[in-house]
């Protein structure tokens, strides 16, 4: 009897330790495995590129749109430390925000409804808040509404270019030489009308002397010559005048040689326009032949602006606009 009172009660105190041993384990491996349990993790998606996820939000780097959330909302914390959901106003088309529906779903361009939270919209459902960086990214610039006239101003490279309709080259239609230069350096303003050279021609000395004659059988031929005679008399002299005349001697000078009697040794080249002197390609002595430039005149007084103008500017480029 003594040995079985010693006995009982170790056999219920080893059953209490076990016992309680086995709840500690339990509670133990409970703990460890909620700990060990993992939370939801936010998965983020590019509304242009579904396809493109993160685990973080951020920007898409395809297209450089803001990374939208594809499970539930994550908890934001509150001010006191606490968590709360945050608030779904409503849910839109990234691709077209004037499509906006109080449901989750799909946009009639087939991507996915992205939801906007109250945070996001600034507690205003009609507000539109872009993200900083697609703001950077697209070059978005600000200013303040004010009432003034609205233009563009467009900045190019251009040359500035001669006037094409204002240059003037000056040659001669006759063999000769040069016996003098009135102007004689390049960068000279000359007037139209201005003389520049003078040549020495054996042709045109002896044209003049051929219509000079030509004038002087019109004029002394007698009362009773026949038509046919003063007719063939006129046509000399208008063939004579005519070679003069297709040489660029004016009529003013064919009045002067005709009244003076004389035919003039050395014919004189005008300047045909107002301007500069471009180029001089003549000397003093030289021989020159028929088409031979002489001198390059330009009026500098209108030059061409040439720009190059992108094609993107070019609805905003019309005739007569100020430059």
């Amino acid at each position: 009897m003594i040995r079985l009172r010693k006995t009982i009660p170790i056999i219920l105190i080893g059953g209490l330790v076990v016992t309680g041993l086995s709840g500690a384990f339990i509670s133990c491996q409970k703990s460890r495995i909620e700990a060990q349990a993992p939370a939801q993790k936010q998965i983020y998606h590019c509304p242009m590129h579904p396809n493109y996820l993160s685990d973080k939000p951020g920007t898409c780097p395809i297209c450089g749109m803001k990374l939208v959330p594809v499970n539930a909302p994550v908890a934001a914390p509150g001010p006191s430390g606490s968590k709360k959901e945050r608030k779904v106003l409503y849910y839109r088309d990234a691709m077209n925000p004037s499509h906006i529906s109080d449901k989750p779903g799909k946009a009639p361009d087939g991507m996915d409804l992205v939801p906007v939270y109250e945070d996001e919209a600034g507690g205003e459902a009609g507000a539109v808040k872009i993200d900083p960086t697609t703001v950077q990214n697209m070059g978005v610039t600000t200013e303040t509404v004010a009432a003034r006239s609205l233009k563009k101003e467009i900045h190019v490279s251009a040359n500035i270019d001669l006037n094409e309709t204002a240059i003037s080259i000056v040659n001669t239609k006759i063999m000769g030489w040069v016996e003098k230069l009135y102007i004689d350096y390049t960068g000279q303003a000359v007037k139209k009308g201005q003389p520049l050279l003078e040549i020495y021609s054996p042709d045109l000395v002896s044209t003049q002397d051929e219509y000079l004659q030509a004038v002087r059988y019109l004029k002394n031929l007698p009362e009773g010559t026949s038509d046919n005679a003063r007719k063939g008399a006129a046509d000399l002299v208008e063939s004579s005048k005519r070679r003069l005349l297709n040489w660029d001697i004016p009529e003013s000078e064919l009045a002067a040689i005709e009244n003076r009697g004389t035919a003039k040794r050395t014919m004189t080249i005008f300047a045909p326009s107002n301007g500069v002197v471009l180029e001089k390609m003549v000397v003093a002595g030289q021989n020159v032949m028929p088409g031979m430039e002489l001198y390059k005149v330009a009026d500098l007084l209108e030059v061409w602006a040439i720009a190059n103008v992108y094609q993107e500017d070019l609805p905003y480029v019309k005739i007569g606009t100020e430059a």
